[in-house]
């Protein structure tokens, strides 16, 4: 016997199973969660689909303020930053690769920071 934790973007409804745990754990780490989104958890015994569930626990996940490129692109894509979004003129941004800034763009970054082979085009 264990514990399921069940999870939704809802305090009232559309909880759905995440993972597990053993009897006397005291931590989870999920893993599958996405950055500036509020999530609500709850345990439910594995032995039961209704009874005995377990208070509601609300968390935010962290805001992502330091970015860097995960590959070669343009400066507007966001699958090319560590965030997956786009850089605002609140981030750190460490260039790594090789980025371009499309003509008429203006991106954004309080400090950057290139390694040896970065390039900003």
């Amino acid at each position: 016997m264990g514990y399921f934790i069940e999870r939704s973007l809802s305090v009232n409804s559309g909880f759905v199973p995440v993972g597990g745990v053993k009897p006397n754990t005291a931590t989870f780490m999920d893993a599958t969660v996405l950055l500036n989104t509020p999530y609500y958890y709850r345990i439910r015994p594995s032995n039961t689909t209704t009874g005995h569930l377990s208070n509601v626990s609300g968390v935010f996940t962290g805001v992502c303020t330091t970015m860097y490129t995960l590959k070669e692109g343009n400066w507007n894509d966001p699958s090319v930053w560590s965030c997956g979004r786009l850089p605002t003129q609140n981030d750190k941004v460490e260039i790594n690769h090789t980025v371009t800034v499309p003509e008429n763009y203006e991106a954004m970054a309080s400090d950057l920071l290139f390694n040896a082979s970065a390039r900003l085009i």
